[in-house]
């Protein structure tokens, strides 16, 4: 705008916001509502889409709530949306589709259909391994004078303590 600050658009069910922050502030602050952080969201997308471009960040696995990249020409013009927002996708011309999503808003995106759906389908995979991952049980036990044992439903790991924890 013309004060020199640079705004974003956030839409949020019905309503639309103009906020005075970036795009990663806007992301940095939604992850840190959910209790987590860019660098944790982006490491453990890419261990499991390996060291891709346009990773989708999981803001919360449980209410589906995975941002997908759309990435313009630049960073700034990069349309983030969550997935279960998206109802449809069609195409307009070789390297432009429309997004339909909740609410009725239909928003341009300047990639292909086989990009936009590759993209869905990366959000998809790192989704379902949240999901599967969090679903784990998962026990640590600790003794300070002992090892660290973690353990799941099928197995059971041990780690070393080099040495033990002196007691005062």
């Amino acid at each position: 705008n013309e004060s020199a600050y640079e705004l974003t658009k956030v839409r949020q069910g019905e309503q639309i916001f103009l906020v005075r922050k970036t795009v990663s502030q806007v992301i940095d602050d939604s992850l840190t509502y959910y209790f987590s952080n860019r660098p944790g969201a982006v490491n453990g997308a890419k261990s499991i889409v390996g060291q891709k471009y346009h990773i989708p960040i999981v803001l919360n696995a449980e209410m589906i709530l995975i941002l997908v990249p759309f990435g313009g020409p630049t960073k700034k013009d990069t349309i983030w949306i969550v997935n279960n927002h998206i109802r449809e996708h069609c195409k307009l011309t070789a390297k432009e589709t429309f997004i339909s999503t909740s609410y009725g808003y239909k928003i341009l995106i300047p990639l292909s259909v086989a990009q936009v759906e590759d993209r869905m389908g990366i959000a998809a995979r790192v989704h379902l391994r949240a999901i599967t991952t969090r679903s784990r049980q998962m026990n640590f036990l600790f003794d300070p004078n002992c090892d660290i044992i973690e353990t799941t439903e099928t197995e059971t790991k041990i780690y070393r303590l080099e040495d033990p924890v002196k007691k005062n």
